[in-house]
Parts: structure tokens; C-alpha cells; sequence
């Protein structure tokens, strides 16, 4: 049967319905709306998913929320205004006219983008309008997801401390003033367009601009808090994954629906895109393991991203093996900016891009479109491009031209987003705080949206006892019902309402074996403490494997741990002793009247000689440094290590010859024997300088840190004073023990930089004391007490806060708790400035120097201002600081980078401390 071709099938025709107009071809829209819809779903659930995985757990639903709020923003701002600003009738060179695209007399037209037509110099058409087979209502949606994506990747930035009003401002203010200009000038017609700047789907408008935006209101947004720039993990890193995948399938429609049509450039767009990010991966994770010695995940989505982002400006006019060397250059370039570059420029260090957006999307997509510029291939660009004849540098002619149209472009779009993103964050300032309160800060989704990713609490974020319960001395919290909680929260915690916690099992249990000894007019002997319980509990597993080492590893122990291995049974009875002493003083006033004492006192007081007896046996010290450490800041220690702080034999030589004992000190994770306290514990292993807690480590928990400190260091050592100093302060040992060594013939002293400042009784203001009534009326000072970066007790004050510790109250700050628990004692407060020096900034523009350090003097020379701090000009005058911080970062900033710096300004001779006699 024979067919005749010239007869199209009535499925082909024209006019078969009303809704289908003869210039409507239905591949076309058909393909148009799949790859609108594949880029929504990079989106919405695709960004929203990782967002939301790749964030610490107590911001997983801010950030999935700021997504998926500027995903609706954008699609409203879009159609009432925007897209005719991006795609409409020229404006300006760089600006479309606003209007809106809601009428269907524009929507159901066939689609144009009017401004497009192409000139030769001579006024004759070079190339038409650009005139899509299918309705504009496809164009705007298409273009739509686009501009949404844009500012998600901004989020990205900003994640972890952006006010979320300020959020709802920013979206359509830099939709408005920053995307559609950037997309009118490269796509909607406008001069860079006209100029020949090639952007085949966004490298420049979408990535580019993105990641300078991104980067620009970080910078004035501001960090995220100390712990979660210390310490961000993923809180689901499979849903990374999940997120990760739909972002790169669905760059098949980012890719592939440019040409705006279904043809053989969409189809080499969307091959080229996967082969420029499975290379880009590749090659990132190759990186990791070279360097790291392990591949990372996080990695890996990254190295996906960069090759994604690197392809986008030239998808559809490159070759395959130009799109290999693209995706290598994608994989490493950013990696070096990321690992490398952003750890050496100060600049990189002192904005907080929460997900490296500029690494991944500003630094790739630059580098994409210069090499689009290299690399465009004659043929393909003019199945693309509007000016003709254009090519890459490879293949010669105007290809050198080419690059430079590149830089050119890509260096309007940076300067562009620089100034109008800056504008907007500070006129969005003006009306409300760009950054969320400190108390937002510390806790998280609960405060600022009333709700949580999991019905779990943990991974570091404030404990809210108003809306969490109390917490018991461990910091261990208590179930109660949160006021911002969902509905399974609430069923969980009521569900362990009814539970009794081992404490007070432990407690009674102590109680009655006590009331069994009384009755029964027997001696009694000591008993596990519930502190001591726990300890064996925890580490019953470690003494088994020790045994079973014993035997190979036994030479190896007794060269470095028989100093410490003689005491460790006579800590444990002490530890067991001091324990049930103090509880038994407490029960013994209820019980008194009731129960026959006289030999239940007899016996204590036989028992308080034998805690006397065994006291002797702690080993002797002058001085016993405890270094506030988290398990996060293994770089801090490391840093300390290699300035201030002996280490290996001469760590053990200073502890036998001068008495000075110097430990990182660090309790454990709520779980046992987490992968972080197997960590801690290898690195232990290594440099035997860590003193463990029975403490559960957690954010703003330091005052039960430094109760369980003094306690545990009096237990162990017999010394003349207990030094508690963080990990980001600067120490010089032999300056420290002749300043504390003036004050040994003094019984009880407290010795630091003393202060008392307000009380802080604003929830917005940081640092804030929530019980500031019991310091009297709103606007009274603190009672007198020293900083908490550093300070020193002497025995008797120690020993004070060990047996008391069950009965200490803790405040919300750390040194306040310490000062408090002194009032009303005989304590002479030392005001020692010595030991808050400031530290030497270098060199710094004059407009830029902060103004908080402490400066002494300053030489100008041009436009730079040369100064000395507090620590380096009395180091150079001879009187050397004991310890050196910056006031305004509470520590030194940025202390990994810059302590071997303040080491190398401020540091004693080395020869002080084992020359100095006390």
C-alpha cells in the first residue's frame, strides 16, 4: 500500500482544535514544560531536600524553608512584573520594562522575545527575534524556574543565621534590582547579548551572579555562632545524596531546553552536561583521597556541582572532549579556591558562606564561561548564537576575541551583584535585623519556627528549660513537653514522663543500703559513688582491652604511662569516698532524729581520716592547667601544641621537674562510646594530654564543665593552684607560674582580669542572664569576677567548688557562675591584666583596623597603618604578658590561623620556664 508523503498526519495538522494554532509545534512545547517542570524539581524537592539534610539537625527546617518560601516568591514576583523586566522591551542596555504576564492575550501568543533581533553595523538583520514554536505562556514558566533557583542558591549562603523577615525582603528586592539585569543584558536582548558574551543556560545569570550575591550578603548578614562555624555536620547525609540526584537529572532540563526547542543542540547540550559532571566528580574525589587519604561525600556532591555549574555557559557549543577538560578543570579549580585559597586570604576567612556557594557556583561558573570562550565550536555556536561567525580561541579567527568578551562579561555581572545586593542588605537593615537573636541562635528551628526536623534534642543547640524541662547536674535533659514541638514530640516525651530516671534509682538505692548499715550498728566501708557507677560502666570495656594489650604493648606502657598508672586506683577511692561523703552530710539532717547516729558518726568520721589518709596520696604539683577544649577543635589543639604547649617527653619532663601539669580537658558524647570519644581517645593515644571528664559535653554547658574541671584535677593532684584557659588563648607558662608563684603564701585566691559589666537581661542581646532578677533591678552590675578566659585558683578555693559541686548554682555564663560561687567567702580577688593582653593585628588598611583591640601606638606609612598590641610591645619592652586574646572575638580570632603569629610577637624565651624558679 503506498503512502503519500506530501500528506501530513491530521495529528501533525494544524487547527485540529482551537488550541492549536498553526506556528504551535507540540515536540517543542512539549519538551519546553518537561524541562520547566525538571528544573522545578531541582527546587522543589530537589534543593529542598539537600538543604535541609546537608545543615546541622537544629536548622533543618529553616533552611528547607527558605527555599522552598523563595521558590513562591519568585513565581508570584515573576508573573506580576519580572519576567517583561528580563525578556520584554528594552528599557535600558541592561533593563526590560516591567509589566506584567498574566492576560491570556499575551500568554496564548506565540512566544517572542523582542528585543532579540540582531543587527549587522550597517542597520541590516543579522539575526531574527527569537520566535519559539509554542505559546509564551511556556516561556515565562520556563524561564520562571530559573530566576527561583537563582535566589535558592543565594540561601546557600546564608544558611544557619539569616533572619528569616529579612529573607522575605531580600527574595524579590534582588529578583527585582539584580537577576532581571543580569538576564535582560546576556539573554532578553540587552548589550552583552548584542555584544556576543556567550551564556548558553545560566553560568553567568544564574551561577555567577549567584555566588557573588551570595558571598556579598553573607558579608553582611554575618557569621553563624562560633559552634556552628566550629561544627556543622549533615544531619542526614543519604538525603544529601537524594537531593544531590535530583539536582543533577534535572539539569537536563536546565541544559537542554535553552536551544528552546527540541533539536540536536538541546540533545549535545544534556550529553556534554553529564559528561562534564561525572569528570568533575571524578576528579574531586580523586583530590580527597590524594590529600586526605579518604573520599568524602560532601565532596563528591560538590565536585558534581562545580561540573554542572562549568558546562552550563557553553553546554550546546562545545565538543565532548572539550566538555572531559572542562569537567577536569571544574573539579579541581574550585577544590584548590575551597581548600586551599580560602584558608590563606583573610578576606575568604572572614565571610561565612555557610555551603561554599562562591566555590561551587561563582568560581565554576566563571571558570565556564572563560572557557566557553576557548573552547565554543564554529559549527555548533551557529546553530545558537545571534552574532555569526562566532567560535572559540582553539579554532582561531575571533576565537581570542571571544575570551575577552568572557572576562568582560562575567566582570559586569560581579561588579553589578557587589553593589546591588550590598544596597539591599542595607537598606533591608534599616527596617529589620538582617541577622536572628543570639537565643535564635543557639537553639534553632524551635525558636524560629516553632517546629523541628526530628523529634529529637541534641547535636549541640541550647537546652531551652522553658520549653525542654530542666536539666539535672550531668546536664542530662529531663522529658517535658516543648511549647514549639509537634505532635510525635509530645507523645514521645509523654511517654517518659512516667520513667524514673537511674539517678534517683541509683540515689535510693544508696539511701537504703545507708539506713541497713545504721540499723544493723555495723561498720561500713566505701561504696561506688553514682559518679563512680558510671565511670566503670562507661569504661569497663576500655580496662578489658587494656588487659588484653597489657602483654604486647607493655613496654610501650611503662615508658609513657606509669606516672599516671600508679595513682589511677587511689583517684578511684578518692573519687568513691569524696562522693559518698558529701551525700551522707546532706541525708544526715533528715535522718538524725529518726536514727540511732552514734556510730553511723563514729564511722564517719573514721572515714573522713582514711579521705585525709588517702589525699596524700595524690602527686604533688605547683600548678595544674586545664585547656577548655571541644571535640570539634582539633585544630585548636594541634595549634597549641605547635606553639605554647610542650608536648611528648618534654610534656612529662615539665610535669616531674617544675610541677606544672597542662591538660586538654573534654568530657564525652551523650552516646557511649561514640565515633567522637574513639576519636579523642586516639588522639590521646598519640599525645597522652588529655584529662577526661564525667561531663556531657554540649554548647553553653561550660559552668557544669568547670565544676566537673576543679573537681576532677583536685582529685588527682595536690597543688598550689588549678588554671582554667580556653583553647584559643595564647599562654606563656614560665610568665604564668612566677605571677601565681607571688601569691603562694596567700590562702584563698581568685586571680584573673576582673571585670563587672551590666546584667544582660534583654533576650536579643547576647549573652543575656535569663535569671537576672537575682541580681537585683533591671540595669545592676554583676558582683566583681574574672574573665573566663583565663584564671587560676588557688587549693583551698578549688577544693571548695569539689565538695560543693552537687549544690553550685550555674548561670548562663560561665564566669559569672564562678564569681558566684564565692560570694560571701573570705577570697581576695586578684585583678591580674597581665593575663588579657591583646594581640598584634600586623598590617590592615586604616579604614578597616578594629577599633576593639587594645593599640598602643601606630606608624602610618601611605595608606597603611602599621601598630602594635598590649602583648607584642611589652614582649619588646621586656614584660612579657602571661596570656594574649582579642576581647572582641572572646579568644583570638581565628586562633588556628593567627596563634603561631601571636606566638612568634608575644611569646616568652624559651628558656624563662625552665629556668624560673617558684
Amino acid at each position: 500500500m503506498s503512502v503519500n508523503a506530501s500528506v501530513v498526519p491530521s495529528a501533525y495538522q494544524a487547527y485540529t482544535s482551537a488550541a492549536v494554532p498553526d506556528w504551535l509545534n507540540k515536540g517543542d512545547n512539549a519538551w519546553q514544560m518537561t524541562s520547566a517542570t525538571l528544573v522545578g524539581l531541582q527546587s522543589v524537592p530537589g534543593l529542598v531536600i539537600l538543604y535541609g539534610s546537608i545543615v546541622k539537625k537544629k536548622w533543618a527546617v529553616n533552611s528547607a524553608f527558605m527555599a522552598l518560601y523563595a521558590f513562591a516568591a519568585v513565581v508570584l514576583c515573576w508573573v506580576i512584573w519580572a519576567y517583561k523586566m528580563s525578556f520584554g522591551e528594552q528599557l535600558l542596555p541592561f533593563w526590560g520594562k516591567a509589566g506584567p504576564a498574566l492576560g491570556q492575550k499575551f500568554l496564548i501568543n506565540q512566544a517572542a522575545l523582542p528585543a532579540t533581533v540582531h543587527y549587522h553595523r550597517d542597520g541590516t538583520v543579522e539575526t531574527a527575534m527569537a520566535t519559539p514554536y509554542y505559546p509564551m505562556a511556556s516561556m515565562v514558566w520556563f524561564q520562571c524556574v530559573f530566576a527561583a533557583i537563582t535566589l535558592i542558591l543565594i540561601a546557600g549562603s546564608l544558611l544557619g543565621r539569616m533572619n528569616i523577615k529579612a529573607w522575605m525582603m531580600f527574595v524579590p528586592l534582588w529578583l527585582t534590582f539584580s537577576y532581571t539585569v543580569g538576564a535582560f543584558s546576556l539573554w532578553g536582548g540587552g548589550f552583552l547579548f548584542h555584544w556576543g558574551v556567550i551564556d548558553y543556560s545560566g553560568g553567568y545569570v544564574i551561577h555567577l551572579s549567584s555566588g557573588i550575591a551570595g558571598l556579598t550578603a553573607a558579608y553582611w548578614v554575618g557569621p553563624r555562632t562560633k559552634v556552628d562555624r566550629e561544627r556543622f555536620p549533615p544531619n542526614n547525609v543519604l538525603l544529601t545524596l537524594a537531593g544531590a540526584g535530583l539536582l543533577w537529572m534535572g539539569w537536563a532540563g536546565f541544559n537542554g531546553g535553552d536551544p528552546y526547542s527540541a533539536n540536536i543542540d538541546s540533545s549535545m547540550a544534556v550529553l556534554n552536561t553529564n559528561i562534564c559532571a561525572a569528570t568533575s566528580l571524578l576528579v574531586w574525589t580523586w583530590l580527597d583521597v590524594i590529600f586526605f587519604n579518604k573520599p568524602s561525600v560532601i565532596g563528591a556532591v560538590q565536585g558534581m556541582i562545580t561540573g554542572l555549574v562549568c558546562i552550563t555557559p557553553g553546554a550546546g557549543l562545545v565538543q565532548g572532549w572539550a566538555a572531559i577538560i572542562m569537567g577536569i578543570l571544574s573539579g579541581s579549580v574550585p577544590w584548590f579556591t575551597m581548600m586551599i585559597v580560602h584558608k590563606k586570604w583573610w578576606l575568604l576567612q572572614t565571610i561565612d558562606d555557610t555551603l561554599g556557594v562562591f566555590h561551587t557556583h561563582a568560581v565554576a561558573g566563571y571558570l565556564g564561561g572563560i572557557l566557553t570562550g576557548l573552547f565554543a565550536e564554529p559549527v555548533l555556536c551557529s546553530l545558537f548564537l545571534p552574532v555569526t561567525n562566532s567560535r572559540g580561541g582553539v579554532y582561531g579567527g575571533v576565537g581570542g576575541v571571544q575570551i575577552l568578551k568572557q572576562i568582560v562579561g562575567g566582570g559586569f555581572i560581579i561588579g553589578w551583584n557587589i553593589v546591588a545586593t550590598s544596597i539591599i542588605c542595607l537598606l533591608i537593615g534599616l527596617v529589620v535585623p538582617l541577622r536572628m537573636t543570639e537565643e535564635m541562635l543557639l537553639i534553632g528551628d524551635d525558636a524560629v519556627h516553632g517546629e523541628e526536623a526530628y523529634a529529637l534534642w541534641g547535636d549541640g543547640e541550647k537546652y531551652d528549660s522553658t520549653k525542654h524541662g530542666g536539666t539535672t547536674d550531668d546536664q542530662t535533659p529531663k522529658y517535658q513537653v516543648s511549647s514549639g514541638a509537634t505532635q510525635s514530640r509530645i507523645e514521645m516525651k509523654t511517654k517518659n514522663r512516667g520513667k524514673v530516671s537511674l539517678k534517683w534509682i541509683v540515689i535510693l538505692c544508696i539511701f537504703s543500703f545507708v539506713l541497713g548499715m545504721l540499723y544493723s550498728n555495723r561498720m561500713w566501708v566505701a561504696f561506688e559513688s553514682e559518679d563512680q557507677i558510671t565511670y566503670t560502666r562507661r569504661h569497663a570495656g576500655d580496662f578489658v582491652n587494656l588487659a588484653d594489650d597489657c602483654e604486647t604493648n607493655k613496654k610501650q606502657i611503662q615508658d609513657n604511662e606509669d606516672v599516671l598508672g600508679e595513682f589511677s586506683k587511689a583517684h578511684e577511692a578518692i573519687d568513691s569516698l569524696d562522693s559518698s561523703i558529701a551525700k551522707l552530710r546532706l541525708e544526715l539532717p533528715s535522718n538524725k532524729k529518726s536514727l540511732k547516729i552514734g556510730n553511723f558518726e563514729k564511722n564517719l568520721t573514721n572515714s573522713i581520716a582514711m579521705y585525709t589518709d588517702r589525699t596524700n596520696m595524690r602527686k604533688k604539683a605547683f600548678m595544674v592547667i586545664g585547656i577548655n577544649t571541644a571535640f570539634s577543635s582539633r585544630r585548636r589543639r594541634d595549634s597549641i601544641r605547635e606553639t605554647w604547649m610542650p608536648r611528648g617527653k618534654s610534656l612529662l619532663q615539665l610535669e616531674q621537674e617544675k610541677g606544672i601539669v597542662v591538660r586538654f580537658m573534654i568530657g564525652h558524647s551523650a552516646t557511649s562510646k561514640s565515633i567522637l570519644d574513639r576519636a579523642i581517645d586516639s588522639e590521646d593515644g598519640q599525645h597522652k594530654d588529655f584529662l577526661r571528664l564525667e561531663h556531657v559535653e554540649g554548647y553553653h554547658e561550660l559552668s557544669a564543665k568547670t565544676k566537673s574541671f576543679f573537681s576532677t584535677a583536685v582529685k588527682r593532684w595536690d597543688a598550689d593552684f588549678y588554671v582554667k584557659v580556653d583553647d584559643d588563648v595564647h599562654v606563656n607558662l614560665g610568665t604564668l607560674a612566677a605571677t601565681l608563684a607571688g601569691h603562694r603564701s596567700k590562702p584563698r585566691v581568685y586571680i584573673g582580669c576582673m571585670k563587672s559589666g551590666p546584667v544582660l537581661y534583654q533576650k536579643n542581646v547576647k549573652y543575656h542572664e535569663p535569671e537576672y532578677w537575682k541580681f537585683g533591678e533591671a540595669g545592676n552590675k554583676y558582683f566583681r569576677h574574672a574573665s573566663g578566659q583565663i584564671y587560676a585558683l588557688s587549693k583551698e578555693l578549688a577544693n571548695y567548688i569539689a565538695i560543693n559541686k552537687p549544690i553550685l548554682h550555674k548561670y548562663a555564663n560561665e564566669d559569672v557562675s564562678l564569681g558566684a560561687w564565692f560570694i560571701g567567702l573570705e577570697v581576695e580577688h586578684v585583678d591580674e591584666r597581665s593575663m588579657c593582653c591583646g594581640t598584634p593585628p600586623g598590617m590592615a588598611f586604616m579604614f578597616l583596623f578594629p577599633a576593639s583591640l587594645p593599640i598602643v601606638s601606630c606608624k602610618s606609612i601611605k595608606h597603611f597603618k602599621i601598630c602594635e598590641a598590649e602583648c607584642e610591645w611589652k614582649a619588646r619592652a621586656g614584660d612579657i604578658c602571661v596570656a594574649s586574646f582579642d576581647w572582641s572575638c572572646s579568644g583570638i580570632c581565628k586562633s588556628v590561623e593567627r596563634i603561631k603569629h601571636v606566638h612568634s610577637k608575644c611569646a616568652e624565651d624559651p628558656a624563662t620556664l625552665w629556668n624560673a624558679l617558684f
